[in-house]
């Protein structure tokens, strides 16, 4: 993680970029060390997943938990 934050944060030319977003195993380990490194859920993807069709829904948990960090603030 230190070479991709590395990458977007100290880079020498110029970078557009303002988040980094990752697909996270839904395993609390596995959450808990993102969240350290200030990642939060993100709350677009739990939206669109409400909306989706009941038909594409299932009562088991998702397999990865989007999360983004905002690498600005």
């Amino acid at each position: 993680m230190k070479l991709v934050h590395g990458e977007v944060l100290e880079s020498q030319s110029l970078s557009a970029a303002r988040l980094v977003i990752l697909d996270a195993d839904n395993e609390p380990r596995v959450i808990s060390f993102y969240r350290r490194l200030g990642y939060v859920d993100s709350l677009w993807a739990e939206a669109q997943a409400k909306h989706r069709p009941k038909a594409a829904r299932t009562n088991a948990p998702p397999p990865t938990v989007k999360m983004i960090r905002d690498i600005l603030s």
